[in-house]
């Protein structure tokens, strides 16, 4: 199934307290290529502090205030979501154009991912346009060894936006870009200081309908930090549509729990292009298939696991006969 062009693009916008969120949002507001988003505000507390951060929107700044997007708030978003739609198509606001949904600097948006796709009146209207997580370069390795929430925005998302730049040396840029490669081998790396990026990128990801894998890792799957892996496979002849079915179906059953996000482009026997396949924890979204393979791409399959605490060689020997994982595992930090 193709993704129909006229469903509304979601960006969710997250990253780790102080990484740079609003400052992001309030350059993306001042876009032309946004005139006709909604900016959605997640904030965590009852004093909310970064919608007035974010240049004047009028009706279209909503702000959520009632906890984090695991908890209360996930309601009251996807009601906000269904509002907002219908309101527009009643004439009270103008046609919407994009949503974007900035989150809390402790959310899990596997949440909202799930209500995107899941929810049918969403589904039907909204679809995904990817998570853009925004990483400071000063801190993100002690984030990240201190707290879950900094290990599972970096591990979900679709692209991964450098901020602080401008405050370390050139050298160190590369090695915090090098250390976000290992662990999240899905996502692109882009330095965005001061929130400079453009907005018809991050609406553009589509990251079910138009996933673009960057080159991976030459010749190796991927350990990473602080027991969360990334494990990387592929193949090469194209795959029984059946069998990885099941296969995958029985890893996200024993190990949903600990699955922070699979995502792949496979090339499916008797499909003319590839098939996009993603779940985060227990949940196996719907399926998207492309017309067709890029211009001068070769046919083949690739998968990323990115898990915590998985038991080694356990994604592997899912797919064992299938999937063949990229050389030897690199060292657990």
């Amino acid at each position: 199934m193709i993704v129909p062009p006229n469903r509304i693009p979601v960006l969710l916008v997250t990253g780790f307290l102080g990484s740079g969120k609003s400052t992001l949002v309030n350059a993306l507001v001042r876009q032309p290529a946004l005139v006709g988003s909604v900016v959605i505000v997640n904030e965590f507390g009852q004093v909310g502090i970064d919608h007035h951060l974010i240049a004047t929107l009028d009706e279209r700044l909503v702000l959520l205030d009632s906890g984090c997007l695991c908890c209360a708030v996930h309601g009251e978003l996807v009601a906000r979501l269904r509002e907002l739609f219908q309101r527009s198509l009643a004439g009270e606001i103008a046609p919407i154009r994009g949503v974007i949904v900035e989150t809390s600097g402790l959310a899990d948006v596997a949440p909202l991912i799930h209500s995107l796709q899941a929810d049918f009146f969403l589904a039907q209207r909204y679809v995904l346009a990817g998570v853009s997580t925004l990483v400071d370069v000063t801190e993100v390795e002690r984030q990240m060894a201190s707290f879950p929430e900094a290990v599972a925005q970096v591990a979900q998302a679709d692209l991964l936006l450098l901020t602080r730049t401008d405050r370390v040396e050139a050298g160190e840029v590369a090695r915090v870009r090098e250390y976000l490669e290992a662990f999240n081998p899905l996502a692109p790396v882009v330095e965005a200081p001061f929130g400079r990026i453009e907005g018809e990128r991050l609406l553009g990801l589509r990251s079910v309908s138009g996933l673009r894998f960057r080159p991976l890792l030459p010749a190796r799957a991927v350990c990473h930090t602080h027991g969360v892996s990334a494990a990387v496979l592929s193949a090469d002849e194209p795959l029984p549509w059946g069998a990885f079915t099941v296969a995958l179906d029985r890893l996200l059953s024993a190990q949903g729990a600990a699955l922070l996000r699979i995502k792949g482009r496979l090339n499916v026997r008797e499909l003319p292009g590839p098939r996009v396949v993603q779940a985060v924890h227990h949940r196996r979204y719907p399926n998207q298939d492309q017309a067709d393979w890029d211009a001068g791409e070769r046919p083949c399959s690739q998968l990323v696991v990115i898990g915590r605490d998985l038991a080694d060689g356990v994604v592997e020997a899912a797919f064992a006969g299938m999937l063949a994982p990229l050389s030897v595992p690199m060292e657990d930090h």
